[in-house]
């Protein structure tokens, strides 16, 4: 078995305490990048997307078959694609190059900016920079997640960073309080 060095990623100050620190840096990067992928650049024109509702619609039932398809075939689409229709209209509904209207890519780039400052705290807190958290922005940040999980339903890369958010806020919350506890306790 022979290294590649340039393969290697060596993180010496990683302890017990912040080992969770890089996997969860390296999930909140992926979920905010295909956010932003959805909302910003998904059918610009640069990769063969669905552009509007219709054409969903056309890819997955067929362009002009003009009642071609028997039953069973239609009935069989239906089961394959079902969750990718639902989930293809979402994302359609949520792009400024592809939505109908204005409203849903602004609502889920408010969700983008609402989750960032959470998932940013709790990469910190993780890496062990507990000097520089700030528990009442954390405690204000935490529950703004809600929107990016109940509001933003279109894309699930927000709803899972949401998610990530929301609980490390609250994970982070309760350990910072805990530490604040344990500070003023006397001897």
């Amino acid at each position: 078995h022979t290294a590649v060095p340039w393969l290697c990623v060596n993180l010496k100050s990683l302890n017990a305490f912040n080992c969770m620190a890089p996997p969860v840096a390296s999930i909140s990067v992926v979920l905010l990048l295909g956010t932003v992928y959805a909302i910003f650049t998904r059918g610009c024109g640069l990769l063969d997307v669905a552009t509007s509702h219709s054409d969903v619609f056309d890819n997955i039932f067929g362009k002009g078959s003009g009642g071609v398809d028997d039953l069973a075939t239609l009935a069989e689409k239906n089961m394959i694609h079902s969750s990718a229709l639902m989930t293809s209209a979402k994302l359609a509904g949520a792009s400024f190059w592809t939505a109908p209207n204005l409203m849903g890519p602004l609502l889920h780039t408010f969700g983008l900016c609402v989750v960032s400052p959470s998932l940013w705290f709790f990469v910190n807190h993780l890496w062990g920079n507990h000097a520089a958290t700030n528990a009442s922005l954390v405690t204000l940040c935490a529950p703004l997640n809600l929107i990016a999980l109940f509001v933003c339903r279109g894309i699930p890369t927000l709803r899972a960073a949401g998610m990530v958010g929301f609980v490390g806020g609250i994970l982070q919350v309760m350990n910072l309080r805990g530490r604040d506890h344990q500070s003023k306790m006397r001897i």
